[in-house]
């Protein structure tokens, strides 16, 4: 984490990422979640929460590539295991 940044930000980021998707509103949560990754590139659930949220937008290549980078990091992450697979059946429909 960025020690320099008030650790209030990370708290008030993902909160505000949790209530634009909670308002499906995926396209504003992006930013706020691009920024808690900036802040704190270990958090994997930041990753996966911009994965559904680029996936509820249809950006099906992009939520494959966040969630390649969370199962590169740790390979037995059941969530990113089961939303590749979310993502794998969406394409092939």
């Amino acid at each position: 984490i960025d020690r320099s940044v008030p650790p209030e930000l990370e708290d008030i980021l993902w909160g505000l990422a949790e209530a634009y998707v909670g308002l499906k509103n995926n396209e504003a949560a992006l930013p706020c979640l691009q920024e808690l990754i900036r802040l704190n590139p270990a958090a994997t659930k930041y990753r996966i929460f911009m994965a559904s949220a680029l996936f509820s937008l249809g950006r099906l290549d992009e939520s494959e590539a966040v969630l390649r980078e969370v199962l590169a990091r740790d390979p037995k992450n059941t969530l990113a295991q089961q939303g590749l697979e979310r993502v794998q059946k969406a394409k092939r429909k």
